[in-house]
């Protein structure tokens, strides 16, 4: 199995290779790019809000030190379906998909997959709650919503 493919699939492999690593120099630069998309830049997914300093990462390293001096590395894609809210200095980690409709809290480090409809904070980011009839009356707390408000 060719590097590439091995990279396209998830498997580790060794970035041994001059012009690959110059690539991913590339991709990592357009990453950092991403990363720090103004709001009104914003790019992915339908009604996807990304709050300021989200981090989003979809390559890696293996734990062993032994692997990491031999240039070990893999990619996993990470997923963002539509209408996600992510708050402020989340970070995303290789390999997770965020379902729709769900909001990431500030902070939070999600290193596994969320599901559609939720509420989840926390690092390791955990499911808080589901969104409910609840979230239709009140917009913070105690604080109700008037029907001027809806438009």
């Amino acid at each position: 199995m060719s590097i590439r493919e091995k990279m396209k699939s998830g498997r580790l492999y060794r970035c041994n290779d001059e012009s690959l690593a110059k690539e991913q120099m590339q991709c990592l630069e357009v990453l950092y790019d991403f990363n720090r998309t103004r709001p009104s830049e914003v790019e992915i997914g339908n009604n996807v809000l990304i709050g300021p300093n989200v981090t989003i990462d979809a390559g890696t390293h293996p734990i062993h030190p032994e692997l990491r001096r031999k240039s070990a590395q893999y990619n996993l894609s990470v997923v963002i379906e539509d209408n996600v809210w992510i708050g402020a200095g989340a970070i995303i980690l290789p390999g997770v998909r965020i379902g729709e409709n769900t909001v990431i809290g500030a902070g939070s480090v999600v290193t596994k997959d969320i599901p559609s409809n939720v509420v989840a904070i926390g690092s390791p980011c955990r499911v808080m709650r589901e969104i409910n009839e609840h979230d239709m009356k009140y917009y913070y707390k105690d604080m109700k919503i008037e029907e001027e408000d809806l438009f």
